[in-house]
């Protein structure tokens, strides 16, 4: 969106893998910033190390403008660089734009040394940028920033686009994938996509499983990601006697990701913090029906009976839910017909969000 209303971007990453992509795109010139030395390990060295990467982050972008000349805007994508992108902005005399992709706080606002404990998005919300962007994923970024009293005009609160075309695409050649991941074409496939990461907590979809292979024999769960936990989840599979009915498929191209979501009998997901990402919208756009864990505001964007939403820790309701939606058919097709109204009257579609970024450059820059 920026490089189609006539920016060039200074893309500064920390190492290469995250980064991924972004060199090929033309207006972008990417610069990878080096890891910090200093280990994160305990409270003082974790405060050393984010002091360190921040200071890389500064003089490699003051290194940039020496080169390029001065930004018009300087944006801080994550908490662990915000200082760095506020501080350059403001020697540089620009305007400063924070991004949040979700938060971890809201759980601890009534805990001071648990808020102290996350420094670096405390910070982050406290930095007084001209505008701090936080994403609407359910991890209630809003109801922080008011408590940390963020002034409601510098906040934005937006949701993550969704692509309808690419969900129709999805839907139309949803079929191929199977054959393409080497998945049987007439099991009912149970689809969940994330990072295979602790707090994701695809070990309550596993505890869940037995349950619903007692009732639906031939079901197929479908996990879509890598991740740190990838040995935990299969050695959990094989201790609960499922493994042969656990496929994992890897980290997935997005719109192969997109296609085995659309095939999928049921979307599934059981996160700690929230289940409004990527995935689930996707989901949504995709007319699926989903369960998921009632953690964050997930039950607010599904309340309209989109998906079902069961307490987090509870794996026979979990599997209730799942096996409700695999062998009522009536059911299924009331949670694709109402997810599909979400999708077109709350969702924004990318180019929704884009318009608001821009919307917001504009104000900030005139």
């Amino acid at each position: 969106a920026l490089i189609g209303a006539g920016f060039d971007v200074e893309f500064l990453a920390p190492h290469a893998d995250r980064a991924s992509g972004f060199e090929e795109l033309p207006g972008v010139r990417l610069h990878h910033v080096g890891r910090a030395r200093i280990p994160p390990h305990g409270p003082l060295l974790r405060f050393c190390n984010w002091v360190e990467l921040n200071a890389r982050f500064a003089l490699q972008a003051l290194k940039v403008v020496r080169t390029n000349g001065r930004p018009r805007v300087v944006y801080g994508m994550s908490a662990f660089t915000a200082l760095a992108a506020y501080g350059v902005g403001r020697l540089l005399g620009r305007p400063t734009v924070g991004v949040l992709l979700g938060t971890f706080l809201y759980p601890l606002l009534d805990d001071r040394r648990a808020l102290r404990g996350a420094f670096e998005e405390l910070i982050a919300f406290k930095l007084p940028f001209d505008r701090l962007v936080l994403l609407d994923d359910g991890t209630r970024a809003d109801r922080v920033a008011q408590r940390l009293g963020v002034p409601a005009e510098r906040t934005r609160f937006w949701m993550s686009g969704t692509r309808p075309a690419a969900c129709r695409d999805a839907v139309a050649g949803a079929a191929s994938v199977r054959d393409e991941l080497g998945l049987p074409s007439g099991a009912p496939l149970i689809v969940s996509a994330s990072r295979l990461a602790s707090w994701k907590r695809i070990d309550r979809i596993l505890d869940a499983l037995p349950r619903v292979l007692a009732e639906v024999p031939d079901a197929l769960l479908v996990l879509s990601g890598a991740g740190p936990e990838e040995q935990a989840l299969r050695d959990q599979a094989a201790r609960s006697g499922v493994a042969d009915h656990v496929r994992f498929v890897g980290a997935l191209p997005r719109d192969t990701n997109l296609r085995l979501i659309a095939t999928s009998e049921v979307f599934v997901s059981f996160y700690d913090y929230s289940n409004v990402g990527v995935a689930l919208l996707e989901a949504l756009g995709c007319a699926v029906p989903i369960v998921a864990a009632d953690t964050g505001a997930t039950s607010e964007l599904l309340d309209s009976g989109a998906g079902i939403v069961v307490p987090p820790d509870d794996a026979t309701a979990a599997a209730n839910a799942i096996i409700d939606v695999l062998t009522r058919p009536e059911l299924a097709a009331r949670l694709r017909s109402e997810a599909a109204e979400v999708a077109r009257t709350r969702l924004l579609t990318v180019e929704d969000r884009a318009a608001l970024e821009l919307e917001m450059l504009a104000g900030l820059l005139d």
